[in-house]
């Protein structure tokens, strides 16, 4: 958050001496959610958001700009009474294209960042640090250095131990979330083989928490390594191949376990007409073992949306379909099958459940936009669990 506060105040004061060469970009947005959901007991809950955001270029004719997105955050949870209140700095980023040439380009951002792995499997949430991306006619390389530590705990994803987790059951208005230290480096080289593409990544985070908490029941480093592949099948259907490495080391009670593990992912992405999209796609993690623990992202991500769970030893199938049959219309529906790659002692079966999901967003007019959503999710042996959802978006 700090690496904001002097480009800030910088680009501030720059406005009224720049005159016409700045054109300052503001604007709200507020979102209401309300719903029901049943994942044992039906309740209603609430979701509200007031989003305010600015974009300031600096200078023109260039790609030089300060953008900041702030919110505020209001929700009632399902099963629970009170309303629960925080805010969040959602971005603040400084972004530099130093050096913009034919076959040669090298871009900047830093400050509060979103960022995402390859895969969108290990890394996929905001922090705060700097990213550089270099373009060459052979390959583009990118660069992450970032920091969660200064993270609201009620939206930061790297949920990686018990104290993590824990952090982010606080109800403060700004509690800070886990602290840890990550680093991607990612290749791409484009029609490497004929018109495939190949993508080489490494991604590792070190837990900065022995250093922070006297007594963490938890500490864990993690590394992994990527290699992914995609290209054309046909002329509307494409392909991409994952495998992911994970190592690490956690330590607990004065004892340290191996975090190693692996995923691998197959897609396909169809586009058969103009505003249809439909894709399937299976992903695999291996069950824990002698050499095998649970695979253990940075960002935790839910394998369903009803399905709580993450990706440990799950073999998960899924397939959708979105489409835009109107211009004010969109619709979309996908279905996801669990089954446990090894089944547990104890369980009677591999098969862990199946849930759809799906929706339509409509542009009401050009400054409101709706979202009917519901999932419903049948687990093993278990009564059927729903949720449903409006949400209305406004532009302020």
């Amino acid at each position: 958050m700090k690496q904001c506060i002097k480009p800030l105040a910088i680009a501030m004061l720059s406005i009224p001496l720049a005159g016409g060469l700045f054109a300052l970009d503001t604007g709200l947005e507020l979102s209401n959610a309300v719903g029901d959901k049943n994942t044992g007991e039906a309740d209603w809950y609430t979701d509200h958001k007031l989003t305010g955001w600015l974009r300031l270029p600096l200078g023109t004719g260039t790609e030089n700009a300060l953008s900041v997105e702030g919110s505020l955050y209001a929700a009632k949870p399902a099963n629970e009474t009170d309303l629960n209140f925080f805010a969040d700095l959602d971005l603040c980023r400084l972004s530099l294209v130093p050096v913009a040439k034919p076959g040669f380009r090298v871009a900047l951002d830093a400050g509060r960042i979103p960022v995402a792995d390859a895969s969108g499997l290990i890394l996929n949430q905001t922090v705060d640090g700097a990213e550089a991306h270099a373009s060459f006619k052979a390959a583009n390389i990118d660069f992450l250095a970032g920091y969660t530590g200064l993270q609201n705990a009620q939206k930061d994803g790297a949920l990686m131990t018990t104290d993590d987790f824990a952090d982010s059951d606080a109800t403060d208005i700004y509690p800070l979330g886990s602290s840890r230290i990550l680093g991607k480096a990612t290749a791409q080289f484009p029609q490497l083989i004929k018109t495939n593409d190949l993508i080489v990544q490494a991604v590792g985070q070190y837990d900065m928490r022995r250093y922070i908490d006297s007594d963490p029941d938890q500490v864990v480093d993690t590394s992994y390594f990527s290699v992914i592949l995609n290209g054309p099948v046909a002329q509307t259907l494409f392909y991409s191949l994952t495998g992911t490495f994970q190592s690490g080391i956690l330590e607990e009670n004065d004892k340290k376990y191996s975090e190693n593990s692996a995923l691998a992912s197959a897609r396909l992405d169809w586009y058969p007409v103009k505003k249809n999209h439909g894709f399937l796609q299976v992903v695999y993690t291996p069950p824990e073992g002698d050499f095998f623990s649970e695979y253990l992202p940075i960002t935790f991500q839910a394998a369903g949306d009803l399905y709580g769970l993450g990706y440990g030893d799950l073999t998960r199938i899924s397939a959708g379909w979105s489409a835009a049959p109107l211009s004010i219309l969109n619709v979309d529906i996908a279905g996801k099958a669990f089954v446990y790659s090894e089944k547990p002692d104890g369980v009677d079966s591999a098969y862990q459940g199946t849930e759809v999901s799906g929706g339509a967003t409509v542009k009401a007019t050009s400054d409101l936009r709706l979202r009917l959503n519901g999932a419903a999710f049948w687990p093993q042996d278990e009564d059927m669990q729903y949720q449903i959802s409006l949400k209305a978006i406004f532009d302020l």
